[in-house]
């Protein structure tokens, strides 16, 4: 019985922990968009693509299940998301990558790159229902339509 125990009383450690850990990145994240990104248009999408990221690195660690319609809509979500970051970065190169702020070390970045394939594999080869979800007009989810004009 304390063997048993001890093991729950670990396990609900390591879940705290976790979640401390993802609130402490998220934090720092959203510190790094409100100090460095002047951009007002870029730092509305930063706050998006933290929770879409946050939400992306939940799945691939199992707290969040997803179904195969679900992963087609966040898969949508994050090609959105690079589609929007790339045309900000296009008009606005001097502002700072808001992905490499939230994927910071190159374990984070294999994290991404593993949780992506993950998403991918969940999805199968027919990925004609994400394509339908990608917005047609780039940024037009994250922002209104003056500040698309940016």
């Amino acid at each position: 019985m304390k063997k048993t125990s001890k093991y729950c009383v670990s396990v609900l450690l390591s879940l705290v922990s976790v979640c401390t850990v993802a609130e402490s990145k998220m934090d720092s994240f959203e510190t790094f968009l409100e100090q460095q990104v002047l951009l007002a248009s870029l730092r509305e999408v930063g706050y998006s693509a933290g929770e879409t990221w946050t939400k992306l690195l939940q799945v691939h660690r199992g707290e969040v299940k997803l179904r195969r319609p679900e992963a087609e809509s966040l898969m949508a979500a994050l090609i959105d998301l690079d589609m929007c970051l790339n045309k900000l970065y296009a008009k606005h190169p001097e502002e700072p990558d808001v992905k490499s702020a939230y994927f910071i070390t190159l374990d984070d970045s294999v994290l991404y790159v593993k949780a992506i394939n993950g998403l991918g594999r969940l999805i199968g080869d027919d990925d004609a229902a994400v394509q339908k979800l990608v917005s047609n007009v780039v940024c037009g989810q994250y922002l209104h339509l003056e500040s698309l004009k940016e």
